[in-house]
């Protein structure tokens, strides 16, 4: 191994078993056992239900094995055992303050939205001009539905909307789920009535394992650091931190991060 491994934080989601390699990237490496699925991430992910975050003296690279296990108290990959006693976990519950839907803050967060997603992202289907962005026909095709989607949803029609968009679009979550957990995150954040309608709406059984486990997560009011930290700063309806959770959550995929932000904005235009 490259580096001695050390880890900074562990996800309140992640549960002892054995796990096989997933899939790999730059700073993540998944590991699913038949149940979900858990992420070694580096420091530039961050914090999150299912993730183990480790420091940066110790690179994600040095994960080469297929097979790693998760014991109460540490974490064995190959003859590496790591201890993971006394390590912090990440609390992944939206914490939300006693306080009125922040108008205000959602406001700023949709300009700042608008301004700086990604040309290729959903905040076309807000009558953006982005939308000049999409070219083929399959593109064009799943941008309408999306546009259906959202007019289904702000008649109160959330089954049709979940229906239309699941699974729909292009990464490695798709589109749609990524917009579907934009959802959850905000009737968590802004109306808890709303999450079991959106939960109900959707078909688990068609969901890649990926993404059954993120909007599973998202059922039960568990994100990342980023998005909590969004939540926080809509809040306190303060530009800045508005400004700087914004810019992050943008930075999250090619276009991952500003799909979400898209459902928390449609979410709250539900609420309305």
């Amino acid at each position: 191994m490259a580096a001695e491994p050390h880890i900074v934080s562990m996800g309140d989601c992640v549960t002892s078993g054995s796990y096989c390699l997933h899939s790999r990237f730059d700073h993540a490496i998944n590991f699913c056992d038949g149940r979900g699925i858990i992420s070694f991430v580096t420091e530039k992910i961050g914090s999150g239900p299912n993730n183990i975050v480790f420091g940066t003296k110790a690179p994600i690279q040095w994960f080469r094995n297929t097979e790693v296990e998760i014991r109460a108290y540490s974490l064995h990959v190959g003859d590496v055992v790591i201890p993971t006693s006394g390590i912090p976990r990440f609390n992944s519950a939206v914490d939300v303050p006693n306080l009125a839907m922040p108008k205000d803050g959602l406001k700023i967060f949709e300009q700042f939205l608008m301004d700086r997603a990604p040309a290729r992202s959903l905040c076309c289907i807000f009558g953006a001009t982005k939308e000049t962005a999409f070219k083929t026909r399959f593109e064009l095709a799943v941008i309408e539905a999306f546009k259906e989607a959202m007019e289904n949803l702000t008649s109160g029609q959330i089954r049709n909307c979940i229906q239309k968009v699941q699974g729909l679009g292009w990464g490695l979550t798709p589109s749609g789920d990524d917009f579907i957990a934009g959802l959850l995150l905000g009737a968590h954040a802004f109306s808890k009535k709303s999450v079991s309608e959106i939960a109900a709406a959707i078909d688990f059984s068609k969901l890649t394992k990926l993404s059954a486990m993120f909007l599973r997560s998202a059922e039960m009011g568990n994100f990342s650091e980023p998005w909590l930290n969004l939540v926080s700063a809509i809040f306190s309806e303060d530009s800045e931190r508005i400004n700087t959770a914004t810019q992050r959550i943008l930075e999250i995929g090619a276009s991952s991060g500003a799909d979400m932000a898209v459902g928390i904005v449609a979410s709250a235009k539900m609420m309305k």
